[in-house]
């Protein structure tokens, strides 16, 4: 996987930059939040111009000669031992502050990487042996030339005195693992779904190129020469034939004067399967289009054509052709153009890539309901003053354990997910459960997912939020108004913690369509029951909820 990055003066970053993508192997989605113009896309965009030879797009004020971006990978081991892969990895596994060039010293952007690296180790002390920690990067006057980024001085006098692999090795290994895939939010979405266009082919584990060329020089056609039977390909056999014509065509024009005479003026013969091949697509696909129903992506909504893309995005992505391949999908404001209604749906698709199929997700956006109702993943706040400059969150109890998080995009999350919750329930028939934690999510879903229709839970990281979602909610669901609009009920539940939850106020609306609930584990006959109680100051029975991966079992709670 990615893990962060080195930027030097790329778009909006200036001077030397380390981002962070995430904090732990185990996390794959990555999500940059912040103002238009900070520079979330910029960080996607250089990562594009490493794998996919992206166009640069320079910082106004640098010198072409000092822009480069370099990502850092923690790629698994595995049984493998690649040996200028394992000295590069120690290298910067053990590399300190004291071992880099004095001008390097006194860099912010090194200070980032040290504290990210040495955070991996304390979180998990073993990812040094079961991952390489690698750089390799590419400078804006040299793509096709490797680079150490920060680390190019001392990576090359680290291996001065062995035989330090090509920069065709190295790029190799990393490309041919990865396949990075780049949505940006101002590519044509008809373009972008199109079945000629590199992307989809890419999503869809097909390179049609690829096929096509296959075909094309696949010796399966007989063809009987000078008495001798020859095996030809479908470009053999059209050249065979152009040949003759054009042997024909002389002899013909020579019967006028014999210096008449077509001649081949390339370096190249005979004609390749490449020759073939880009008319063949153009004239197979451009009569044919994506449709949703009866309609054409032309005639959908930019939120429809928007949507149709996360969804095809995550539909291949899923699908058993793509299952063993390393993608890597980069984002940009999946939300755009759409109707609030759809947003949960995208970002919820979006999480479950990276969470069920272990894909890595980088998304930038403007829409943050998904603070409280994703529980994984790192959050990346960017802002300008007067340099980007970014704060990271574990998305994990984030908004329980805020600390530093900015108060405005705190209550924006709230609102963004509240509109989302009141929206889909105005247009389709959807039951909800705010719970606390990701475990609680886990056991709900497995008793419940097969006995209630139509059911989102969503885990929002502590009881101060269920209570806080609960009042943003009780409001609007308890409008007259709005009551008669709305299908579907919100049930907000909090654990049975040793510590107290208490709440003045409603527990529920008239019309029950939104209530406030406490597990509560009772002993009754020698069985254990759970019932749902309102909050109060008594301390209940704490249950522990365990393995909920493949079957749930609850200390203390009924099966």
């Amino acid at each position: 996987m990615i893990a962060g990055i080195f930027i030097r003066n790329y778009k909006a970053f200036s001077g030397l930059n380390f981002i962070r993508l995430t904090n732990s192997h185990l996390d794959p989605l990555q999500i940059s939040i912040g103002n238009n113009g900070v520079g979330k896309s910029s960080i996607l965009e250089a990562i594009d111009a490493f794998f996919n030879n992206r166009k640069w797009n320079p910082h106004k004020d640098a010198k072409h000669d000092d822009v480069y971006c370099a990502p850092i990978f923690l790629i698994h081991k595995g049984r493998n031992s690649i040996k200028y892969l394992d000295e590069m990895s120690t290298h910067l596994w053990d590399c300190t502050e004291e071992t880099l060039p004095p001008i390097l010293k006194s860099q912010r952007a090194l200070a980032d990487f040290f504290s990210f690296r040495d955070e991996i180790i304390a979180n998990n002390p073993e990812t040094r042996n079961t991952h390489w920690l690698l750089i390799c990067g590419t400078k804006y006057t040299d793509p096709d030339h490797i680079f150490f980024g920060a680390f190019d001085h001392t990576i090359k006098k680290h291996f001065e005195n062995n035989s330090i692999p090509t920069p065709t090795q190295i790029k190799n290994f990393i490309c041919n693992r990865y396949t990075y895939l780049y949505l940006p939010v101002e590519t044509g979405v008809r373009e972008t779904l199109q079945l000629d266009n590199v992307a989809l082919q890419t999503m869809a584990g097909k390179k049609l190129t690829e096929e096509i060329d296959k075909i094309l020089k696949e010796r399966s056609i007989e063809l009987i020469k000078d008495g001798r039977k020859n095996k030809l390909s479908i470009v053999e056999l059209i050249s065979f034939w152009l040949d003759n014509f054009l042997e024909s065509i002389n002899s013909t024009a020579k019967t006028a004067n014999q210096e008449y005479q077509y001649k081949n003026t390339g370096r190249i013969k005979n004609l390749k399967a490449s020759d073939i091949r880009h008319d063949v697509i153009e004239a197979f696909f451009t009569k044919r289009t994506l449709f949703k129903g009866d309609r054409s992506i032309d005639q959908l909504s930019s939120g429809e054509k928007r949507a149709a893309l996360v969804d095809l995005a995550s539909c291949f992505l899923s699908s058993e052709t793509s299952k063993n391949k390393n993608y890597i999908l980069a984002i940009d404001e999946p939300e755009s153009s759409m109707h609030t209604a759809i947003c949960f749906d995208q970002f919820e698709k979006l999480a479950n890539l990276s969470k069920k199929l272990n894909r890595q997700v980088l998304i930038t956006t403007h829409w943050y309901g998904l603070v409280p109702m994703l529980q994984l993943g790192t959050l990346c706040h960017i802002s300008k003053n007067p340099k980007p400059s970014a704060a990271f969150f574990n998305m994990r109890d984030l908004l329980e354990n805020r600390g530093d998080f900015p108060d405005d995009i705190e209550m924006k999350s709230y609102f963004d997910l509240v509109a989302s919750i009141i929206t889909i329930m105005k247009h389709k028939k959807t039951n909800w459960i705010i719970c606390e934690g990701a475990d609680d999510a886990k056991y709900l879903e497995h008793y419940l997912k097969n006995s209630i229709e139509d059911l989102k839970i969503i885990p929002v990281g502590g009881a101060s939020i269920v209570i806080k979602l609960f009042n943003y909610l009780f409001a609007p669901l308890s409008e007259k108004t709005e009551q008669n609009t709305l299908n579907g009920k919100i049930l907000c539940l909090i654990d049975t913690d040793i510590q107290t939850a208490d709440f003045e106020g409603m527990h529920t609306n008239k019309k029950g369509t939104i209530a406030l609930r406490r597990w509560q584990v009772s002993l009754e006959n020698g069985i254990n029951k759970v019932n749902l109680g309102r909050l109060t100051n008594e301390p209940a029975r704490h249950p522990i909820i365990k393995g909920c991966g493949h079957g749930c079992s609850a200390g203390g709670w009924p099966g």
